[in-house]
């Protein structure tokens, strides 16, 4: 899952700076959303740790919206 999340950042960003997808946005916040819908705490556990490596760790306070 978090190399999927990895792929969809990699992916926004390289859309986003060359104009080839109307809303890259849109699809980087819903993987964030199912990837935040899993009921697995050891995942939660694991992604919170990799978001704050990855330096997101804003993703964490954008978390109460998708609950």
């Amino acid at each position: 899952m978090l190399d999927s999340l990895n792929v969809f950042e990699e992916k926004s960003a390289k859309a986003v700076s060359s104009g080839a997808v109307n809303d890259p946005e849109t699809v980087r916040t819903h993987a964030y959303e199912l990837a935040f819908a899993s009921v697995d705490e050891m995942f939660h556990s694991t992604m919170y740790d990799w978001l704050i490596e990855r330096g997101l760790a804003d993703e964490l306070l954008e978390v109460r919206d998708f609950l």
